[in-house]
């Protein structure tokens, strides 16, 4: 009969067997600590912002910034740079360092191992940024689509969501929802070359798929087709749902 000892069960006992060509079970069990840990983590911070939503956001939404007054949309940016920089200002410049371009740096060249100070001042910014409407794509024409999707995806008739029907009516209220969240998306990037664009995308035999918001049932999607030279399909898959589209440039043969 197998004997085990305090040492089989040490973190360094762990990562010796993670080593060996058999360590399968190992991975499966690294794999799913990981994915709850990480699926912890985030429901926690989405947690945070529903929390300081219930104070001052209409309906307790986080991203409802479209339905709060102008005067309290003007102020919220105002004050969440004041209590980010105050809080920041005494801080030593290391524990400062924060995004995405840090995070990238220290899964780089530390190992992923990550300060503790800076990965606390990683959530609390990111909480005061989230509520106090500094993150991108909150403002222009987007913003009030935006806030209708939530709307249409609870129910309304596309009819009583103007700003949000507008996309399908027109190339230039499509164009200029798309101009508004480029613009930030680029401004973005800008400052942080290494980020990503936090938006879900995939391309596959053509078809390029970019998702700009979900909200609900609702789902507002950019599709782009490439002329891949291929055969016309002999059939044809129907998604059920409510489906609305509006072609902002090129042509193609409709079979």
């Amino acid at each position: 009969m197998a004997r085990f000892s305090r040492s089989d069960f040490t973190l360094e006992s762990f990562r010796r067997q993670l080593a060996n060509v058999d360590a399968l079970p190992q991975l499966c069990v690294l794999g799913l600590v990981s994915g709850v840990i990480t699926g912890t983590v985030m429901v926690a911070f989405r947690l945070l912002l529903e929390a300081g939503a219930v104070l001052y956001m209409p309906e307790g939404e986080p991203e409802a910034f479209e339905g709060l007054s102008p005067w309290l949309r003007a102020l919220l940016p105002i004050v969440a740079v004041t209590l980010i920089g105050l809080l920041l200002y005494r801080q030593r410049s290391a524990a400062r360092k924060l995004g995405v371009s840090h995070v990238i740096e220290r899964l780089t060249y530390h190992q992923g191992r990550f300060p503790l100070r800076n990965w606390l001042n990683q959530w609390w910014v990111g909480v005061v940024s989230v509520l106090g409407g500094l993150s991108a794509g909150r403002e222009g024409p987007a913003a009030e689509a935006r806030g209708e999707l939530a709307r249409y995806g609870d129910g309304a008739a596309l009819d009583d969501c103007p700003a949000l029907g507008a996309l399908f009516v027109g190339r230039a209220d499509a164009s200029e929802f798309l101009g508004s969240l480029v613009d930030d998306l680029l401004a973005g990037l800008r400052e942080h070359p290494l980020g990503q664009v936090p938006l879900r995308h995939q391309h596959s035999d053509g078809m390029s798929v970019l998702q700009l918001a979900q909200s609900a049932r609702a789902t507002l999607t950019l599709l782009a087709y490439a002329d891949t030279g291929a055969e016309p399909p002999a059939s044809a898959c129907f998604a059920g749902g409510e489906r609305h589209e509006s072609v902002l440039a090129g042509a193609a043969d409709i079979l």
